[in-house]
């Protein structure tokens, strides 16, 4: 209820909220990086011995993990929508898409290896692995 109404607001309304959110977006990753490579434990980053024993498991794993890669690069198709309003669109808006998800790869890989870094993946003190056995 909060975003209809600031969208259905006054337009500059909408380009501070805009810019708001856009600015604790940038604090919240800045944050996790700092604090995820502050405490950063290679020992984190080893896999089990048998982690690429089975094969269809880890591709239908990497395709689950990069299914949320895939629906956070969607909304370029909205933007191809109003191409007409862009200027000299045909350069501008595949330069922007291209720079975009090299961008947001970059973040994306440096967030989680922060994380994985920091916070063991099998849990605390690898109580996961320890309640399979």
């Amino acid at each position: 209820l909060i975003s209809v109404g600031i969208v259905h607001g006054d337009i500059n309304a909408v380009s501070k909220w805009t810019v708001g959110l856009w600015l604790v977006t940038i604090g919240a990753i800045v944050s996790t990086l700092v604090g995820g490579f502050a405490y950063f434990d290679p020992s984190n980053l080893k896999s089990p011995p048998d982690a690429f024993s089975n094969m269809g498991t880890l591709i239908v794993s990497l395709g689950t993990a990069a299914r949320i890669g895939l629906y956070d690069f969607s909304g370029y198709q909205d933007v191809c929508m109003i191409g007409d309003e862009v200027k000299d669109a045909k350069r501008n808006i595949p330069r922007s898409c291209v720079i975009t998800c090299v961008v947001v790869t970059v973040v994306y890989l440096a967030v989680y290896l922060a994380v994985l870094g920091y916070l063991p993946w099998d849990g605390p003190e690898g109580t996961y692995l320890s309640s399979l056995n």
